[in-house]
């Protein structure tokens, strides 16, 4: 009778976790979503990766999502002159030469001179913008332009390696989102069913506008990861035409001031949650314990914190993708998480009218008013469990946003809605063939509830429905009490 945690734990697959029985193991341990990073890997790789994984989950019997992360305009430099570190002595004067964003094999780093592997943005950048390398750990300040190359001054010395990651904070730049890395990426993730899209660097809506139109008329849920601080400039309008956002604190972190970030999540968090988009918290979650079989104190606080600002969803990523403890880490976040939801879980009805009353969730959709009215009312009157019969998940993806304490259970034909509702908060789903009534519909969801124990006799149930069959359709509210 007792669900898993509420919040939802995405898991990062990668070398340490690619085989059959770590993925069992996960998919016990707690993950609801594999997330594939295609900044790493072959097609070839993740297609056998994601049977691996899929077949976990059947074996299990849990509905487990995928999501596929695209690697987006990640800006790098170029080679060094001699495969070597190049030294950037602090209070030094370099030059910045841009490739075109294209490979340049005969354009290598030298002391002075940093090849960026980049559009021209020569007239894009301004005296006194900033310029960071390797996350942040070098940085310059653009001095002026001398035709197509740039004049800094190293404001933050030290080694530059390779390949380095190039961050340009608070400027909106010429950087294509998709890429065409990012197109095969998305056509690939299409083709294999993939149940989230997670759109990196994403700078403006028109970004994901654009994915959107790539993915087809059946798109997979799109994911917007918030790493810029000119997302977080264009934050409503990304949030009108997103599926769900991604606090991506990694980057974030190097483009904002660090000091920043925790209010920013928060913030985040809240807008998202009033639009009712989907989220999920990101980087370095658990990171000690790449290494180590136990977390740090602050490790668990910063997770319970962003389980309490509320996220639907916490990420590992080299946690479980390279790291030695990947099922330690899960069994880990998964004790946080379940009580880091019990504040959330144990709110009355009153606390969850006065959301709607300072406008934290709501709008005026009939749908939206029936699941804050069903999430109300089994709180009222200490239901068991609210069943949601949906086709498309929408019913249940707004109870969610209602944070209940009362488990949601969405009944649904589709497998494809099962995995699509995995990243939100406290919900679960069954599979229900379509019926012909109504009422067959629900006689039969308690008879599949009962099935899979999650009610028994004496239960008090809210259900919500619609015609039989019919997509966005839900008008009728029922109380129920299981009997024999």
């Amino acid at each position: 009778m007792k669900l898993p945690q509420a919040t939802r734990i995405v898991a990062t697959l990668g070398p340490a976790t690619n085989g059959e029985a770590v993925l069992l193991r996960l998919v016990q341990a707690g993950v609801d979503v594999f997330r594939f990073n295609m900044s790493h890997g072959t097609h070839e790789e993740h297609t056998v990766l994601m049977a691996r994984a899929r077949a976990a989950a059947a074996r299990v019997g849990k509905p487990v999502g995928i999501l596929v992360d695209l690697q987006g305009p990640k800006a790098r430099t170029a080679c060094n002159e001699g495969g070597g570190l190049v030294p950037m002595p602090r209070g030094s004067e370099v030059r910045l030469v841009f490739t075109g964003g294209r490979p340049a094999p005969t354009m290598r780093s030298v002391p002075g001179r940093l090849v960026l592997a980049l559009p021209d943005l020569s007239r894009e950048l301004r005296a006194g913008d900033p310029v960071l390398f390797d996350d942040g750990r070098l940085a310059v300040t653009i001095l002026g332009r001398e035709g197509h190359t740039l004049r800094a001054k190293v404001t933050r010395g030290g080694q530059l390696k390779e390949h380095a990651g190039v961050n340009l904070p608070g400027r909106v730049c010429a950087l294509t989102v998709p890429t065409p890395k990012d197109r095969k990426d998305a056509a690939f993730a299409v083709r294999q069913g993939a149940d989230f899209v997670a759109i990196s660097f994403v700078q403006t809506a028109e970004d994901i506008v654009r994915v959107r139109r790539l993915l087809g008329p059946q798109p997979p849920l799109i994911i917007a990861k918030l790493e810029k601080p000119a997302a977080l400039a264009d934050l409503d309008r990304i949030l009108d035409v997103t599926d769900g956002v991604m606090v991506a604190r990694g980057d974030l972190g190097v483009e904002l001031s660090l000091e920043q970030v925790p209010l920013w999540q928060k913030e985040i968090l809240r807008r998202a949650r009033t639009r009712g988009v989907f989220t999920i918290t990101a980087t370095e979650m658990l990171q000690s314990m790449v290494t180590s079989p136990v977390p740090t104190r602050a490790e668990v606080s910063d997770a319970a914190n962003a389980i309490l600002d509320g996220t639907d969803a916490v990420m590992l990523s080299a946690e479980t993708a390279s790291g030695r403890y990947p099922v330690e880490a899960v069994k880990v976040l998964a004790r946080v998480a379940g009580e880091a939801d019990r504040p959330w879980l144990s709110r009355s009805a009153a606390e969850i009218g006065a959301d709607a009353a300072r406008g934290e969730v709501g709008t005026d959709d009939p749908l939206d008013a029936i699941a804050r009215t069903a999430v109300e009312l089994a709180v009222r009157i200490g239901a068991q469990r609210i069943g949601a019969f949906t086709m498309t998940g929408r019913t249940a993806r707004l109870l969610s946003r209602c944070r209940p304490p009362v488990p949601v259970l969405a009944l649904t034909p589709s497998e494809e809605t099962r995995r699509r509702l995995t990243l939100h908060w406290n919900t679960r789903s069954l599979l229900l063939p379509i019926t012909r009534s109504v009422d067959d519909m629900m006689r039969r969801g308690i008879e599949v509830m009962r099935e899979h124990r999650e009610v028994r006799r004496g239960d008090t149930l809210v259900l919500t429905a619609g015609s039989a069959g019919m997509p966005a359709a839900t008008n009728i509210l029922r109380i129920v009490r299981v009997g024999e």
